[in-house]
Protein backbone atom coordinates (compact mmCIF):
# COMPACT_ATOMS: atom_id res chain seq x y z
CA UNK A 1 0.00 0.00 0.00
CA UNK A 2 2.98 2.53 0.68
CA UNK A 3 4.22 1.99 -2.92
CA UNK A 4 1.32 3.24 -4.18
CA UNK A 5 1.43 6.22 -2.50
CA UNK A 6 5.14 6.66 -2.48
CA UNK A 7 5.03 6.26 -6.44
CA UNK A 8 2.19 9.07 -6.88
CA UNK A 9 5.10 11.32 -4.87
CA UNK A 10 3.61 11.08 -1.61
CA UNK A 11 6.76 11.28 0.93
CA UNK A 12 7.66 7.18 3.15
CA UNK A 13 5.62 9.05 6.10
CA UNK A 14 2.81 9.85 4.55
CA UNK A 15 2.42 7.12 3.22
CA UNK A 16 2.42 5.05 6.34
CA UNK A 17 -0.41 7.64 7.30
CA UNK A 18 -2.34 7.18 4.67
CA UNK A 19 -2.28 3.28 4.56
CA UNK A 20 -3.30 3.83 8.36
CA UNK A 21 -6.08 5.90 7.15
CA UNK A 22 -7.08 2.58 5.06
CA UNK A 23 -7.14 0.60 7.49
CA UNK A 24 -9.46 2.67 9.13
CA UNK A 25 -11.85 2.55 5.92
CA UNK A 26 -11.29 -1.19 5.42
CA UNK A 27 -12.25 -1.94 9.17
CA UNK A 28 -15.34 0.70 9.32
CA UNK A 29 -17.03 -0.95 6.50
CA UNK A 30 -16.15 -4.09 6.62
CA UNK A 31 -18.59 -3.51 10.09
CA UNK A 32 -20.90 -1.95 7.75
CA UNK A 33 -21.02 -5.05 5.63
CA UNK A 34 -21.65 -7.08 8.62
CA UNK A 35 -24.91 -4.79 9.09
CA UNK A 36 -26.04 -5.14 5.05
CA UNK A 37 -25.14 -8.77 4.33
CA UNK A 38 -28.27 -9.67 5.07
CA UNK A 39 -30.51 -6.55 4.60
CA UNK A 40 -29.41 -6.01 0.90
CA UNK A 41 -27.94 -9.91 0.18
CA UNK A 42 -25.02 -11.08 -1.04
CA UNK A 43 -26.11 -10.80 -4.53
CA UNK A 44 -26.52 -7.15 -4.17
CA UNK A 45 -23.57 -6.24 -1.97
CA UNK A 46 -21.45 -8.16 -4.73
CA UNK A 47 -22.78 -6.36 -7.49
CA UNK A 48 -22.65 -2.68 -5.88
CA UNK A 49 -18.93 -3.31 -4.65
CA UNK A 50 -17.86 -4.70 -8.19
CA UNK A 51 -19.22 -2.04 -9.83
CA UNK A 52 -18.23 0.34 -7.23
CA UNK A 53 -14.21 -1.06 -7.16
CA UNK A 54 -14.38 -0.98 -10.93
CA UNK A 55 -15.44 3.21 -10.77
CA UNK A 56 -12.07 3.91 -8.16
CA UNK A 57 -9.86 1.55 -10.23
CA UNK A 58 -10.54 3.61 -13.36
CA UNK A 59 -10.44 6.84 -11.67
CA UNK A 60 -7.27 5.63 -9.95
CA UNK A 61 -5.62 4.61 -13.31
CA UNK A 62 -6.60 8.06 -14.42
CA UNK A 63 -4.65 9.42 -12.14
CA UNK A 64 -1.73 7.85 -12.11
CA UNK A 65 -1.73 7.91 -16.42
CA UNK A 66 -2.44 12.01 -16.61
CA UNK A 67 -1.06 12.65 -12.92
CA UNK A 68 -3.86 14.78 -12.24
CA UNK A 69 -5.24 14.94 -8.78
CA UNK A 70 -2.77 13.43 -6.82
CA UNK A 71 -4.16 14.86 -3.46
CA UNK A 72 -7.23 12.78 -4.62
CA UNK A 73 -5.53 9.55 -4.91
CA UNK A 74 -6.38 9.00 -1.19
CA UNK A 75 -10.06 9.33 -1.71
CA UNK A 76 -10.03 6.79 -4.36
CA UNK A 77 -8.03 4.24 -3.00
CA UNK A 78 -10.04 4.49 0.01
CA UNK A 79 -13.36 4.06 -2.55
CA UNK A 80 -11.96 1.22 -3.84
CA UNK A 81 -11.39 -0.26 0.16
CA UNK A 82 -14.54 0.52 1.03
CA UNK A 83 -16.44 -0.87 -2.03
CA UNK A 84 -14.18 -4.43 -1.72
CA UNK A 85 -15.24 -4.44 2.41
CA UNK A 86 -18.61 -4.37 1.82
CA UNK A 87 -18.38 -7.03 -1.04
CA UNK A 88 -15.59 -9.17 -1.78
CA UNK A 89 -14.26 -8.98 1.51
CA UNK A 90 -16.90 -9.55 3.75
CA UNK A 91 -19.46 -12.23 1.74
CA UNK A 92 -17.17 -14.13 0.35
CA UNK A 93 -16.61 -16.24 3.54
CA UNK A 94 -20.29 -16.20 4.30
CA UNK A 95 -20.80 -17.24 0.84
CA UNK A 96 -18.40 -19.96 0.70
CA UNK A 97 -19.81 -21.28 4.53
CA UNK A 98 -22.84 -21.61 3.04
CA UNK A 99 -22.49 -23.57 -0.27
CA UNK A 100 -21.63 -26.88 1.76
CA UNK A 101 -25.07 -28.95 2.70
CA UNK A 102 -25.97 -28.91 6.13
CA UNK A 103 -24.68 -32.07 7.30
CA UNK A 104 -20.98 -31.20 6.01
CA UNK A 105 -21.44 -27.98 8.29
CA UNK A 106 -22.47 -29.68 11.43
CA UNK A 107 -18.65 -32.05 10.81
CA UNK A 108 -17.10 -28.93 10.27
Amino acid sequence: MNDIFFSAGFSRLSGNLQAVAVGCVNLIFTLVAMVLIDRLGRKTLLLIGCAGMTVALGTIAYVFHGGHARRALLAFVAAYIAFFAISSGAVVWVYVSEIFPTSVRMKG
